[in-house]
């Protein structure tokens, strides 16, 4: 798989949800249910540099 975006918040966003639903089909724990939680995605966000809204980010899959 390869993801392609102008916006590294977003771009972060639907990886880190494709890795969450990885996660979930192997039964392991979430990452976001851990001590040290990943929260460089939404510091980013904080500061402008992008959005990590599912309902903001438009995303494709295009077989190639």
């Amino acid at each position: 798989r390869i993801i392609l975006s102008r916006d590294p918040v977003a771009l972060d966003t639907i990886g880190m949800n494709i890795i969450e639903g990885k996660r979930k089909e192997k039964n392991l724990r979430s990452l976001f249910n851990r001590p040290n939680l990943p929260v460089h995605i939404e510091t980013a966000a904080k500061y402008g540099l992008g959005v990590t809204d599912l309902n903001l980010i438009s995303h494709k899959t295009a077989l190639i």
